[in-house]
């Protein structure tokens, strides 16, 4: 009889210990505020952590710290920096922190201020050689500009007049990105050219009519994915296609992305941070589904699908990070599995295992557009051929109707590709090529 008890025992500790498989760790130390921005220093092999927080577990530590994968330390500029540090970025041998009254940096034997930029510098992003740092700037050199300035290591010279193009005392400048050569700014603009707009080489214009007035419009990231520009923020529609708080530009038009993302709290909804990572596009904000997958403030698209991670937590994640291979976010959970003790800061231990991902199909950005030349014999039962315009080295794939992909043999034919479809099930199939697709009758 008793060993009849051993095997039911210790398959309930195994349920229960599977049970416990989290997605989210809490840090080894504890913020008192969230984090507003993360940095991997590859030259130092440190993460450095900054934001509105000023207590670490139970020291005083004025808004940033550096971890190196086990503990944290604090810089030797900690004592008198500048308040809220919300961006870092190295620049020739320089590490520098921004944020309010502006830019300071270091280097192993100095440390000295961006003297003539009094700002809340927001962020920066190389471009030609040089730095673009950029937002609420009240004064360069001892002259009222608005948006950004360019950095080259000696002295600061404004942006193109972006003064000319935006009132800095009345919006903010929340993004950058360059982008097929030209400059993006968005944020929330609050003009006519409608919270995002570029630079063209002679004047600042707008986005293929950009993100329209009175829909609740604010840009809170920009990142190149796949040869077009993601935007992310708070807003409903841009121009020519819904949004829903990310939208696709590809230097001619705007796309949506896969149906967006939403919450059960309309109006609440955000993409705030985006990052590319091992070819897939990772945003986080507040949001509780992407398409019609649901997730928890964090989700991963690669270009033709979202997944999302909806375990038991709730929360809202402004920043997103990678240090050593590990993803890190910072925000707030509301709701860690059951505690309701507020964590600001937490590691994702397993990004590779989503909950859910949505069908191809869904998005928007793979259209069923007649550009292929020909399929035939459509409908077939032995080979298909499809016909492109130009031969490349990428080969058609086919779908099932619930977008999952079927391996049959593909042989090229200078401009042709010779599909084998013999041991396929009877139905209906689809055959993508590039951004195009095609429905298949197998009979």
């Amino acid at each position: 009889m008793y060993k009849l008890y051993i095997l039911p025992l210790f398959c309930l500790l195994c349920l229960s210990s599977m049970g416990q498989n989290r997605l989210w760790q809490p840090m080894p130390f504890h913020l008192n505020s969230g984090p507003r921005f993360f940095f991997e220093d590859t030259v130092n092999d440190e993460f450095i952590i900054m934001g509105e927080f000023w207590r670490v577990d139970d020291s005083t530590c004025k808004s940033i710290i550096k971890y190196d994968g086990q503990s944290y330390t604090r810089p030797f500029l900690d004592r008198r920096f500048i308040s809220t540090p919300v961006t870092a970025f190295r620049y020739q041998d320089y590490l520098c922190y921004g944020g309010y009254p502006g830019v300071a940096c270091e280097t192993d034997s100095q440390f000295f201020w961006l003297d003539s930029l009094n700002a809340i510098a927001l962020g920066a992003i190389p471009y030609q050689g040089k730095m673009l740092i950029h937002d609420q700037f009240d004064s360069f050199a001892g002259q009222a500009i608005g948006g950004c300035v360019i950095w080259d290591g000696q002295g600061l010279q404004d942006l193109h007049r972006l003064d000319t193009a935006i009132d800095a005392e009345r919006n903010q400048v929340m993004a950058m990105a360059v982008y097929q050569d030209q400059i993006y700014v968005g944020g929330n603009l609050n003009l006519p050219l409608k919270e995002i707009i570029r630079w063209d080489g002679n004047k600042w214009t707008d986005v293929g009519g950009g993100i329209p007035s009175g829909t609740f419009g604010w840009v809170w990231d920009m990142v190149e994915y796949k040869g077009s520009l993601y935007v992310g923020g708070a807003f409903s529609k841009v121009e020519g296609a819904p949004g829903n708080n990310i939208a696709r530009w590809d230097g001619n038009q705007w796309h949506e992305v896969g149906g967006g993302v939403g919450t059960n709290r309309p109006g609440k909804e955000a993409v705030i941070d985006m990052m590319v990572y091992e070819d897939e596009l990772w945003i986080v904000g507040d949001f509780e589904n992407v398409g019609d997958i649901p997730t928890q403030a964090i989700a991963k698209w690669d270009g033709e699908r979202w997944c999302g991670f909806n375990q038991d937590i709730e929360a809202t994640f402004i920043q997103l990070g990678v240090f050593r291979d590990t993803f890190y976010v910072g925000g707030i959970i509301h709701d860690y599995y059951g505690d309701s003790t507020r964590i600001y800061m937490a590691k994702f231990l397993d990004r590779s295992s989503p909950d859910s991902c949505s069908s191809p199909l869904i998005s928007s950005e793979i259209p069923l557009h007649p550009k292929i030349s020909y399929l035939y014999p459509n409908p077939g039962d032995t080979y298909v051929y499809l016909e492109v315009p130009t031969y490349q080295e990428a080969e058609p794939k086919l779908y099932d109707l619930k977008g999952k992909v079927i391996h049959v043999p593909i042989q090229a034919l200078d401009n042709t590709y010779k599909i084998d479809i013999s041991n396929l099930p009877k139905g209906i199939y689809l055959i993508r090529w590039g951004e195009e697709m095609k429905k298949l009758w197998v009979k």
